[in-house]
């Protein structure tokens, strides 16, 4: 059964196991994704169990000024900074402050390389450069990874990302912004052969790296 929004809240508020195997289906691989990006791999499930216990909890005082989606993963993104802050592994950020000074080695980076595969070795070495990618992708920072899997993989609004992560939409511009900057860098290192590539990466949501 497909159902809408107002009938899948429907349902979860009445506790039908249908709804809720919906709910799990459509949500909880983006949710796993945020809270992977968030608070890393070790913690990841566990965050995500959690916030679905908080999103039952909570369901029935949720107001509808956005999403369910966006609402969930806003609980997701909250569980994982709680949960960093248990771990003692968090440092909170003042945003406006540190993004002007955040990896001034690369803020004048401008690619001008074009990535084309239009030879048989280039797509053969097509699969290389996007496990390089994925790479690159598991290096940025926490918030640089989850702005782009908003934004690319789960297809949010800037509005939407902003409701969920807590930033402004001049954070976010910039959080995407530097990320897609190091992820072209990366490219371009690969293409000019500064980097070896990665043959173990994590297979990733495809992250988008054009401007």
């Amino acid at each position: 059964m497909n159902y809408t929004e107002d009938q899948l809240i429907e349902g979860l508020l009445q506790q039908q196991a249908e709804a809720y195997r919906y709910a799990v289906k459509s949500y909880h691989a983006p949710m796993v994704k945020i809270s992977r990006a968030i608070v890393g791999d070790a913690f990841a499930e566990e965050v995500v169990q959690d916030s679905w216990i908080s999103v039952m909890k909570g369901l029935a005082n949720f107001q509808r000024r956005s999403t369910l989606k966006t609402w969930i993963l806003q609980i997701v993104s909250n569980t994982a900074k709680t949960r960093l802050k248990k771990e003692k592994n968090y440092r909170k950020l003042s945003y406006e402050e540190n993004f002007i000074s955040e990896d001034t080695e690369n803020a004048g980076y401008c690619s001008e390389k074009q990535w084309h595969l239009d030879t048989p070795d280039a797509i053969v070495r097509s699969h290389e450069l996007r496990q390089h990618i994925e790479s690159a992708f598991d290096n940025l920072p926490a918030m640089q990874q989850a702005v782009l899997t908003l934004i690319d993989a789960e297809g949010l609004s800037t509005s939407e990302i902003c409701r969920v992560l807590d930033l402004t939409e001049t954070n976010v511009r910039v959080l995407i912004h530097r990320g897609r900057l190091k992820l072209r860098k990366a490219i371009d290192d690969y293409q000019s052969g500064e980097d070896k590539p990665v043959v173990n990466a994590k297979v990733k949501s495809v992250v988008t790296v054009s401007g």
